[in-house]
């Protein structure tokens, strides 16, 4: 613990001296960073081989690469590197697409003429256009007036609210491999549009909106605001994965009563949009946008993912009782093969929902597939969800199904950077989590039994802890400030 305490003060001395010479002595150092280890079930010899790699990094500019024998940990060794530009450590998960129903939203103005809110050329502002002025028009200056109204005698299509949310991709030596774009792609008005032409979802009969307009003494729009009565009509909620080039998209089991897709060319299934890529941002071709693969009627996607060398989209999707694998060409959408896996039967979840204000608005019951997730390893893919794990071997192009098990606590979802990592030997399954500081949760099955369960944890956030910084120096000495790069959070290998 002394000599890693020295350590950090040393790292911190060399940069703020800029010594570039003593930094490289320093990365020659024999003082390691100590990993320990708590065993919960079996014996740590059943991960002989088994090597995992994380790199922590602190103050933007310093980073460790840690190598860790989960037999031995207590030989693991420690890279240090020196940055000489800030790199990012960013643990935000982009959402890809978003696109839900517009049922709810408030509008403050400085004061604006029906003229001018019907020139608004958002197409959810344009759709209801001619519902805002039938209420505009009934509202006196100096007054709020709300009015309930059925959607259905404005609209037709159902408006969509949509954003895209993405990373840039970046090869850098002073980056993590990624990081958030200072530039989002900004969502215009032709990409709603395209969207909204796409999904034309019809407007339940039943629909009900409260509109609320306020205008000031003269006349003047000064609030705006709609929010749906029903409890609730739809919820939409996307799945997305993506390429440099390519947007893969679909409304999964997240979703709560979902429209007909039959005006929907290729009606429900897996959608799809060419990227772009320029500089610190994407663009989306609008023209592009396509159904992939179309879906039997009544079926719900639960997750999809993109192999490692992009050549196969990966989907699991509920139908009925049932929950099947699907391997497609990302290309064509063409089907690789299709087969059920042996989950037990969808169940139903019963939600609450809250109106604009936090009130109990209500409930709504929808069914639930337990496995939703998909992990995708070089030689094997897992699916999982909070009970039960299904493990299918790569050989040849074919998945074929090897075992299930039960999940351990530490691999459900819920922790931070709320990923599931993975290594298959042809004999052991290695699945491992991380939280925090805390290098990892480790969990060896073979033949569908638990081997071995593991805690591991490194000396770095107690060493974080107990130093201490003045003020005005540029880098933070605090535990949190000590982090796992997200793309580099662990990385499992069996090795020999």
């Amino acid at each position: 613990m002394k000599k890693a305490f020295l350590c950090f003060l040393l790292v911190f001395v060399l940069v703020f001296a800029g010594a570039a010479v003593a930094a490289m002595s320093l990365h020659q150092s024999r003082d390691q960073v100590t990993v320990t280890t708590i065993t919960q079930v079996g014996d740590p010899a059943a991960v002989q081989g088994l090597t995992a790699r994380q790199t922590v990094g602190c103050g933007g500019y310093l980073q460790w690469d840690l190598s860790i024998p989960l037999d031995r940990p207590e030989t693991s060794s420690t890279r240090f590197s020196y940055a000489s530009r800030y790199h990012v450590i960013d643990d935000y998960e982009p959402d890809g697409i978003w696109i839900v129903p517009a049922d709810n939203a408030a509008f403050f103005y400085t004061g604006v003429t029906l003229d001018s809110l019907a020139d608004d050329s958002s197409p959810v502002q344009t759709l209801l256009a001619p519902l805002f002025r039938s209420v505009a028009e009934k509202t006196q200056p100096g007054c709020r007036y709300t009015e309930d109204v059925r959607l259905k005698d404005y609209t037709d299509i159902y408006p969509l609210q949509v954003s895209f949310d993405g990373y840039y991709g970046s090869d850098l030596p002073w980056q993590a491999r990624y990081q958030k774009a200072p530039s989002w792609y900004s969502i215009d008005d032709s990409l709603r549009q395209a969207l909204q032409t796409f999904f034309s979802f019809p407007v339940p009969q039943e629909e009900i909106w409260a509109i609320t307009v306020e205008k000031d003494e003269n006349g003047a729009i000064t609030e705006l605001n709609y929010e749906s009565k029903t409890s609730p009509s739809i919820i939409l909620n996307t799945s997305a994965v993506w390429s440099d080039t390519d947007l893969y998209f679909a409304f999964d089991q997240h979703s709560y009563g979902l429209p007909s897709f039959h005006q929907v060319p290729g009606g429900y299934g897996v959608y799809h949009l060419s990227i772009t890529p320029e500089e610190d941002t994407v663009y989306l071709e609008l023209d592009s946008l396509e159904t992939l693969v179309s879906l039997p009627e009544g079926s719900m996607v639960l997750d999809l993912a993109l192999s490692g060398d992009e050549s196969s989209l990966l989907l699991t999707y509920g139908l009925g009782p049932d929950t099947f694998f699907l391997v497609l060409d990302p290309e064509t959408g063409e089907a690789r093969q299709s087969f059920s896996v042996p989950a037990r039967p969808a169940g139903t979840v019963e939600t609450a929902t809250l109106d604009s204000e936090g009130n109990p608005q209500g409930t709504y019951t929808s069914p639930y597939w337990s496995t939703e997730s998909i992990l995708i390893g070089e030689n094997f893919t897992v699916l999982y969800g909070d009970d039960t794990l299904y493990l299918y071997t790569l050989e040849n192009g074919t998945y074929t199904y090897a075992f299930s098990a039960p999940m351990q606590t530490h691999l459900r979802s819920g922790y931070s950077y709320d990923h599931l990592y993975g290594a298959w030997n042809g004999t052991q399954l290695a699945l491992g989590s991380v939280s925090g500081l805390q290098a990892l949760s480790l969990s060896v099955y073979e033949g569908g039994q638990l081997q071995y369960h593991g805690v591991y944890k490194t000396s770095l956030g107690d060493v974080a802890s107990t130093a201490s910084q003045p003020e005005e120096d540029e880098f933070s000495m605090e535990s949190d400030s000590l982090a796992l790069f997200p793309e580099q959070a662990l990385t499992l290998v069996w090795e020999g």
